[in-house]
């Protein structure tokens, strides 16, 4: 069934943020055309991840991880909104504060289907250049930039991953205490190379990991007890990598663990 054309009206100097979820790994020409002719931030969900890489100027961090990521991302005060591919499922505070922002003011949320992103924006005056990042990318970077230096920390775990992370290599983290850090740290360059099955039910990181090795994948899962599974690579970290003064820093930053990245995380 055919998909209608959503038109984002033109708006010169409207400033622009868009929200990619999973849906729009396969999208990332078409993101492209939308951003370099609105001039707006591209900031992903967890679960499209990689859809740009971490250093890509049109990069505005992956949001939904903490309760506070919408507001820091400018997804309350941004001109437009646009969200493509989004798992509502991925993110309760995110999705809230979409359908909030959308409720409240008719038109500042426009969601367009990834195969329409490159068309979307036709009647725009091209923009400029790239939008500035908003204020969460450099907040969350001023916590988490020395840590992958410091040997021992999960992001320097993560990064040490994504450094040895083979061609078609995929890292697996279950909602929890692994899962938001790899959400959080990994320094993604490649769409589908990272998964935190969100929302999903206990023990679907497992089955993923075991049916992506099964189809010959090198897959490495993250978790926080040790297990067996049968050509799957497991890391189990300690609690004193995910907890401490680097979360503390983190919450300090963008509030809580969202609740289906990190079910039942308390202080």
């Amino acid at each position: 069934m055919a998909v209608p054309l959503t038109a984002i009206p033109a708006r010169r100097g409207a400033r622009v943020v868009v929200v990619a979820g999973p849906g729009a790994t396969g999208a990332r020409r078409g993101l492209r055309t939308l951003a370099g002719i609105t001039g707006a931030t591209v900031v992903n969900t967890v679960g499209a991840k990689g859809l740009l890489a971490w250093d890509d100027p049109l990069h505005g961090g992956t949001v939904g991880l903490q309760e506070g990521d919408a507001e820091l991302a400018e997804l309350l005060s941004a001109d437009l909104v646009v969200t493509t591919g989004v798992d509502l499922s991925e993110s309760v505070s995110l999705t809230a504060a979409l359908q909030a922002r959308g409720a409240a003011e008719p038109g500042s949320v426009v969601d367009v289907h990834p195969a329409h992103l490159a068309l979307a924006a036709g009647g725009w005056p091209p923009a400029d250049g790239p939008g500035a990042r908003p204020p969460f990318y450099d907040a969350v970077a001023a916590v988490v930039g020395p840590l992958y230096q410091q040997e021992g920390t999960a992001a320097w775990a993560a990064a040490r991953l994504a450094a040895d992370l083979p061609p078609g290599g995929l890292v697996v983290a279950p909602p929890g205490p692994t899962g938001f850090w790899i959400g959080r740290t990994f320094p993604t360059a490649v769409a589908g190379s990272v998964v935190v099955p969100t929302g999903a039910p206990v023990g679907t990181a497992e089955g993923l990991a075991l049916a992506a090795a099964g189809e010959g994948r090198p897959t490495t899962l993250v978790t926080t007890e040790p297990v067996d599974l049968d050509g799957v690579t497991v890391e189990a970290w300690p609690r004193a990598m995910t907890h401490g003064d680097a979360l503390d820093a983190l919450v300090a930053v963008s509030g809580r663990p969202d609740e289906a990245i990190w079910p039942g995380w308390s202080p």
